[in-house]
């Protein structure tokens, strides 16, 4: 089997000056969907991609 079987985002384009926004760690609490959202508007500011989103 071959590692490529394994990524199905395998060829990701990450913007030239992309620096990884803070997020929190979701520890269980409160409502999961809430950190979804929020990762999500975060991470689309610098892209719609979805392999670059995952």
């Amino acid at each position: 089997m071959r590692i490529e079987e394994f990524c199905h985002a395998t060829i990701v384009v990450i913007p030239k000056d992309f620096k990884v926004p803070d997020f929190y760690k979701y520890n269980g609490s409160g409502n999961p969907r809430f950190h979804l959202v929020s990762y999500a508007m975060k991470m689309t500011m610098w892209s719609k991609d979805d392999d670059f989103l995952i």
